[in-house]
């Protein structure tokens, strides 16, 4: 059975002048997902427990991704589960926030190398006893080369982030990954699984002179 997902996103213009607007928001719409911007607060100001008594999963990246110590810092200070790290390119870095106090990370397989980098990074989570929910944000060849993964991953605990269906991408692919009944298959054909429409993939050829 497929569910609706709410997600409700707010220039907030600072999320402490206007933290009484926020929690009405939540407790009225009661949405999945909460993106808040422009919240024009300093980290160690950030309103994290106010936010957290209303009962949401984790907080992606409740500070700047390159202030790895203050992200550590939010992560110990919570109950609620702090997740980094979509912005990371080494396994040392994700390392480091690990070390810094993070719980949870979200490494991208394409900034992350690839499967042999993705993997590399789910067994350094898995070692140190951390959550790992992939991040993903390209379409088709990325999507799926992240869901492989995702459906070998021992400690796979909560949803991953996708970014399908994609017209622009899919006309070049005979099978292109599409929900069915709010699911993604693992497809099991070589590879990634996918097929290429070649006579597509031609109209979009440029010849280099």
């Amino acid at each position: 059975m497929s569910k609706t997902i709410k997600i409700a996103s707010w220039n907030v213009n600072s999320v402490r002048a206007r933290l009484g607007i926020v929690e009405r928001l939540l407790h009225e719409e009661q949405p999945d997902v909460l993106c808040l911007q422009e919240t024009k607060v300093v980290d160690e100001q950030f309103p994290d427990k106010a936010l957290e008594e209303l009962g949401y999963w984790w907080f992606e990246e409740p500070v700047q991704h390159y202030h790895v110590k203050a992200m550590g810092e939010v992560a110990r200070r919570l109950d609620i589960t702090v997740s980094a790290g979509e912005q990371t390119y080494t396994l040392p870095a994700l390392a480091d926030l690990i070390d810094a106090g993070v719980r949870m990370v979200q490494p991208d397989i394409v900034k992350m190398g690839g499967i042999t980098g993705l993997s590399r990074c789910i067994a350094l989570a898995h070692a140190h006893g951390v959550e790992l929910v992939p991040h993903q944000t390209q379409p088709t060849i990325g999507h799926l080369a992240s869901l492989h993964l995702a459906a070998s991953q021992l400690h796979q605990t909560k949803p991953c982030e996708w970014n399908d269906p994609s017209s622009r991408t899919h006309a070049v692919f005979e099978n292109p990954p599409l929900p069915v009944d709010g699911m993604f298959q693992v497809p099991a054909e070589p590879g990634l699984g996918l097929r290429l429409n070649e006579a597509e993939l031609a109209k979009r050829r440029i010849p280099l002179v």
